[in-house]
């Protein structure tokens, strides 16, 4: 028993002032699988002055090499139910993350709020779009 009590409070230390990559892990890990929205609604929901949301911990957004998107407004999954007074309800919002994990979920919680909203999956399948769409005007 005396071994575990100091390894467990180093575990439970770790995880609360751990990196915030195990948080992500953790939070990728309890949300669930919906995939990210077809391309072509994606598309359709941008032309339509969609509200790009990034639902990344802000810490992944500041670390060195963050891929961001300009237009887009950060308010972290775990922080979501709180800040819906800052999102739209008139128009489509496309949520993205790091992998599209937490970004399938943000868009389902939203859903069940009564937004309009999709997953436009990870980061680098986003800006794929944004960019193709750029290119094209």
């Amino acid at each position: 028993m005396k071994k575990f009590l100091p390894v467990s409070a180093l575990v439970l230390g770790l995880i609360v002032l751990g990196g915030y990559q195990y948080r992500v892990e953790i939070l990728d890990s309890l949300c669930g699988t919906t995939p990210p929205a077809p391309k072509a609604q994606v598309e359709e929901a941008l032309e339509n002055e969609a509200m790009i949301l990034d639902v990344r911990m802000y810490v992944e957004t500041r670390k060195e090499g963050a891929n961001l998107v300009a237009e887009a407004k950060n308010i972290p999954l775990l922080r979501l139910l709180w800040n819906l007074d800052e999102l739209p309800r008139d128009r489509t919002i496309i949520t993205y993350c790091e992998s599209g994990k937490r970004a399938g979920k943000a868009a389902d919680m939203l859903n069940a709020r009564g937004f309009t909203a999709l997953s436009g999956g990870g980061i680098l399948d986003l800006q794929k779009i944004l960019t193709e769409k750029k290119s094209e005007a």
